[in-house]
């Protein structure tokens, strides 16, 4: 018996540490107790009394079942008086919880249930572009994508970007289920300079690897001297952002119109798109030449460059080169081939 009260006690303590599962008790009692009663005095059924006390603590009224006796209108009393306010409780209770679940997730604290997601360290001016990208190519536009960044809240909130409040070190890369992510973007900080910004860049990147070595990932430097540095994170790509964009201002001079192609090219969003795919299985041991011709022809695509197996890139290749199963494609085409 001891026992027993000992575990109604505890289970009562851990009711009354959260409102929402408090409020949940009394509600179920003052339900029991209307059933019950309304039962007892009435000479019903409890099927009834359960439907006279939910239509009297909801006040919808709708008369078909009334306490008659001097007991049942007693309990009537109590059951407006108490019920009516316990049930704007437990829906005030929901409603704040609710609440309570969406701030924690604009504020990156909700513990994310996420995989074969993307994952974007530290955000600046290119990250809302970046996303719209991702969502725009139809290989990655159902993917969910986390941003780790050292602010008070989500920048971009939209279905399926997540949030994880912090610096990126090892507890808020575990945050962002970095084990199942299929890839990662190291922004480059701009409120910092040149220098700290690559240096910090560089450390994330040491980090990310560090933690999931196999993950790939492309991280943005601002300074072509720091390329090198970087080059020993083991980052997969390194986007030197500076450069790129004074190559295309470059090109606006000397050949008008390319910086427009350039940019039809590198976006998802409209016009023909760059994308790797792998070399269909027609064409193994075939030469580049008939290649080239066989996916015009009969794809409408443009092949422009090839990559091997060791990831060395071959960009407009001899017509003659031999391709093989272990060689993917560059290609400019309307959308992703499937």
């Amino acid at each position: 018996m001891f026992v027993l009260l000992k575990f109604l006690k505890k289970i009562i303590r851990n009711f009354s540490k959260h409102k929402l599962l408090k409020t949940i008790l009394f509600f179920m009692i003052i339900l029991i107790i209307g059933s019950i009663g309304y039962a007892w005095f009435e000479s019903a059924k409890f099927g009834d009394g359960l439907w006279w006390t939910i239509v009297t603590m909801s006040t919808v009224g709708y008369g078909d079942f009334y306490p008659q006796t001097l007991g049942g209108r007693i309990l009537a009393v109590f059951i407006m008086t108490t019920g009516i306010g316990i049930l704007s409780m437990l829906i005030a209770s929901l409603a704040e919880l609710l609440i309570e679940k969406k701030l924690k997730e604009l504020r990156g604290m909700k513990k994310l249930k996420v995989k074969n997601h993307f994952i974007i360290c530290g955000w600046n001016f290119r990250g809302k572009d970046i996303i719209d990208e991702i969502n725009s190519d139809k290989k990655s536009m159902s993917s969910d994508i986390v941003i780790i960044a050292n602010l008070k809240q989500t920048p971009y909130d939209i279905d399926n970007v997540h949030f994880v409040h912090g610096e990126v070190n090892t507890e808020s890369l575990k945050n962002a289920r970095i084990e199942k992510a299929k890839a990662c973007i190291v922004l480059s900080d701009e409120n910092l300079e040149t220098y700290a910004r690559d240096a910090k860049s560089i450390l994330t990147a040491l980090t990310v690897k560090k933690n999931t070595p196999s993950l790939y990932t492309s991280v943005e430097i601002a300074d072509q001297a720091n390329f090198e540095q970087c080059k020993i994170t083991g980052a997969d790509e390194i986007i030197v952002s500076g450069k790129i964009t004074t190559n295309i201002i470059v090109q606006s001079v000397l050949d008008q119109g390319i910086p427009k192609f350039v940019s039809e090219l590198v976006s998802n969003r409209y016009g023909q798109e760059l994308y790797k795919i792998n070399l269909d299985k027609n064409m193994y041991g075939k030469q580049f030449s008939e290649i080239l011709s066989w996916y015009k022809k009969n794809l409408n695509i443009l092949v422009i460059g090839t990559i091997d197996k060791k990831g060395k890139i071959h960009t407009n290749p001899p017509s003659d080169m031999t391709l093989t199963i272990d060689d993917s494609l560059i290609i400019i085409a309307e959308e992703r081939p499937d």
